[in-house]
């Protein structure tokens, strides 16, 4: 049974969310270039939450915190390298054409079902940092995409919002982002394509229009992340004018 601890930590926050997918205690943590934290600190922190297992994540190549952290005599395993692309959107133009018979158009709460189904059979076979680590149910994993797509949608909150292609008014894939409430940008967050329907342009449609979407209502930039083998979807916002801009290594330090 997971315990929910509240500790002071300037660095590492329980991760609820995780904690009861996956019946462990999990903290995360991000550290960029201004970012100063000791080793001894970040465990300190990690026994202080009680924590199974820390995610942190560090400016790519990054390894001084990660040796460091190793002669604290953590185990750690590096779980993946994440890729941030972005784009100035006050210019922005699709590249193409959307296939024919394809529409866009936003989320509707009754698609949600719809939504959770194309996210299990979408992620199934995705790797992501989870998958690093045998302390994470490969099962729950999968699971927690759906859970993640659908909560953004059933959370009414100003800023969020769940883009869908559909054929025959039939959801055929999605995508969710949300704005941020201190710049004028917004995050995309998750998205995926119904296996029947992949390389056949769907994806870069649906993401062109969410770009003309959120061009049109005077938002200034768009970022999106992903982990660094997944090529496909980097050629595609490359298509779309988006180019890199920073990456971390995520690391998990298992503590039980």
């Amino acid at each position: 049974m997971v315990q929910r601890v509240t500790a002071s930590s300037r660095y590492f926050t329980p991760s609820d969310i995780e904690s009861a997918r996956f019946g462990l205690t999990v903290a995360r943590a991000r550290l960029d270039e201004s970012s100063f934290a000791t080793a001894a600190t970040l465990h300190e922190e990690l026994r202080g939450l009680r924590a199974d297992v820390g995610i942190l994540r560090v400016p790519a190549g990054s390894t001084a915190i990660v040796h460091a952290l190793a002669r604290e005599g953590l185990p750690i395993v590096h779980a993946d390298t994440l890729v941030y692309y972005t784009r100035d959107l006050s210019s922005y133009t699709p590249p193409a054409a959307a296939p024919a018979g394809v529409e866009f158009g936003e989320a509707r709460s009754d698609e949600i079902d719809a939504i959770a189904a194309l996210a299990r059979r979408s992620f199934g076979d995705y790797r992501s940092h989870y998958h690093a680590n045998p302390r994470f149910d490969p099962v729950l994993v999968s699971e927690g995409y759906a859970q993640w797509a659908c909560a953004h949608l059933e959370v009414a909150a100003d800023g969020r919002h769940t883009h869908v292609a559909r054929i025959d008014s039939k959801v055929i894939a999605f995508l969710t982002s949300t704005e941020s409430d201190t710049d004028s940008s917004v995050e995309i967050l998750l998205n995926a394509v119904c296996p029947a329907h992949a390389r056949m342009g769907v994806y870069s449609a649906l993401f062109g229009s969410v770009l003309e979407h959120f061009r049109d209502r005077g938002l200034a930039t768009v970022r999106i992340s992903t982990q660094i083998w997944n090529y496909a979807v980097q050629r595609v916002w490359a298509r779309h004018g988006l180019a890199i801009e920073r990456a971390y290594d995520t690391f998990h330090i298992n503590l039980t």
